[in-house]
C-alpha cells in the first residue's frame, strides 16, 4: 500500500456550482500523489458542468437523486483501492489523505476517519463562524477499503444512506481506526440537508432502530 496505492474520491453533487470549487481545489491540492476524482451530478441546473468541463474534471450523471446513488454510481466509474466520499460544499486540508493513507496501512483496518470542522460559509463579518472539530465517521472525513463496501453491504439510495451503512458496518464487525489530526472542512450553510428538521428527525428514527436491532442501548 502507501505511495502506490490510487484514492478515488467521489463528490455527489446538485447545483452547487457556487460551493464546489472550494472541494475541487482540495483535491487537485493534496499532498497524496494517486488520487483518481470523480464527480457524480445528479442533474445540476446551474453552471456546474460546465464548470466541471473547464477545469478538466471526470464526472458522470446520475438522475436518481439521493447521495446513496451517486456513491454507488461513482463506485462503479472508479478504480481506486480506497475510497474517499467527499461532500460537494466541504473540502479536504492539505495532508487529508496522506494522513488517512497512513493510518490504513498502519492499522490494517477496513475504515480510518479523523476529524470535522464546521464552518459558516454564511458570516460576514472579518472571521467566519466556526466550531471546535469533531472526530467521528463522516463521509468527508472517512477513508474506506473498496472490498469494504462487498463485505459490508451496499448503499441504499436516501439521504440516510452513509449513516445507515456505518450502523450495518460496525454490527456487522468492522475495523475501523482514527487519527487526531484534521481531516476536512464542513461548509455549513442554509441549504444543508442536515439541517432540515423531516432529515434529522429521519436519521434519529433510523439510528435507535439499528441500535436496538443490533442489541445497543
Amino acid at each position: 500500500m502507501g505511495t502506490t496505492t490510487t484514492v478515488s474520491v467521489i463528490i455527489p453533487t446538485l447545483n452547487r456550482a457556487a460551493l464546489i470549487e472550494r472541494a475541487l481545489d482540495s483535491v487537485s491540492e493534496s499532498t497524496y500523489p494517486l488520487v483518481e476524482l470523480m464527480v457524480v451530478d445528479q442533474g445540476s441546473s446551474d453552471t456546474t458542468l460546465q464548470l466541471l468541463d473547464s477545469r478538466g474534471v471526470t464526472w458522470v450523471q446520475e438522475l436518481v437523486l439521493g447521495p446513496g446513488r451517486a456513491r454507488k454510481t461513482g463506485l462503479a466509474h472508479t478504480t481506486g483501492e480506497l475510497v474517499l466520499f467527499l461532500d460537494s460544499d466541504d473540502w479536504l486540508s492539505h495532508d487529508a489523505i496522506a494522513t488517512l493513507v497512513a493510518e490504513i496501512e498502519k492499522s490494517k483496518a477496513d475504515m480510518v476517519y479523523g476529524q470535522s470542522h464546521n464552518v459558516s460559509l454564511e458570516h460576514t463579518g472579518d472571521h467566519p463562524q466556526a466550531w471546535s472539530p469533531v472526530c467521528a465517521p463522516l463521509t468527508s472525513s472517512s477513508l474506506t477499503r473498496r472490498t469494504s463496501f462487498n463485505k459490508f453491504g451496499p448503499f441504499e439510495d436516501d439521504i440516510h444512506s452513509w449513516a445507515r451503512w456505518i450502523i450495518m458496518a460496525r454490527a456487522a464487525g468492522i475495523r475501523s481506526a482514527s487519527v487526531d489530526s484534521l481531516i476536512c472542512f464542513r461548509g455549513i450553510h442554509d441549504a444543508n440537508m442536515s439541517k432540515k428538521a423531516e432529515v434529522r428527525r429521519a436519521l434519529f428514527s433510523l439510528v435507535r432502530t439499528h441500535r436496538k436491532s443490533a442489541g445497543l442501548p
